[in-house]
């Protein structure tokens, strides 16, 4: 799904039917969600737990109820009155390509993540923090990657070794391209998430 009306949501939801997504003020993301949906006969439910991302404000699960019409859009609205609307990117129909991933994003001032044309990434967040990484191509042939990324080092948020998983996508529609990412621990307690600007293609070839 592309983003809702006002340009504030980035999301996926892949054929599992699990959401991911990331709500944006400006160049600054306030929050992240992530859960489940489920539709049947143009009706759609889904239990999306939202992450706040300025304060220490505990993440709490949210139930919305609304439509969805196929390959348009999404419209549903959870019990206190908030609103999902979500538009369809006809980019989620092509096949997820290393090719069109592969290259340097600028994350603003947490720096660089440079992804090669296997996926694999290595991101040094800090002089004692690595993220280490890959994103690999879902099996449904959409244009969604798997993201699965380990934490090493003292001075990470979380702790050493501690790996996430979850989703990344290329939102080609924008000039120049973005990264999305967005990924959880096990007990979906703590994880990751990333908006980046496309800055180069990576030297060489790769694997």
């Amino acid at each position: 799904a592309g983003p809702s009306s006002g340009g504030s949501v980035d999301a996926a939801i892949p054929e599992d039917g699990q959401a991911w997504g990331l709500y944006s003020d400006g160049d600054l993301v306030v929050r992240a969600v992530q859960g489940s949906t489920t539709t049947a006969g143009g009706n759609l439910d889904a239990t999306l737990t939202d992450y706040p991302l300025l304060d220490d404000t505990a993440a709490a699960d949210t139930v919305f109820t609304g439509t969805v019409q196929e390959k348009s859009s999404i419209d549903a609205t959870s019990v206190d009155g908030t609103r999902l609307l979500l538009s369809y990117d006809v980019d989620y129909d092509k096949a997820a390509s290393n090719a069109e991933l592969a290259g340097t994003y600028g994350i603003g001032a947490a720096g660089q993540i440079t992804v090669d044309r296997s996926g694999q990434f290595t991101w040094i967040a800090s002089a004692q923090c690595t993220l280490a990484g890959r994103l690999t191509p879902r099996p449904s042939g959409r244009n969604v990657f798997d993201a699965s990324l380990a934490y090493s080092g003292t001075a990470c948020p979380h702790q050493n070794g501690t790996t996430v998983s979850g989703v990344a996508y290329v939102d080609a529609t924008s000039a120049p391209a973005r990264l999305v990412a967005l990924a959880l621990r096990a007990d979906r307690a703590i994880g990751f998430f990333a908006i980046g600007v496309r800055q180069a293609d990576p030297a060489g070839e790769g694997a």
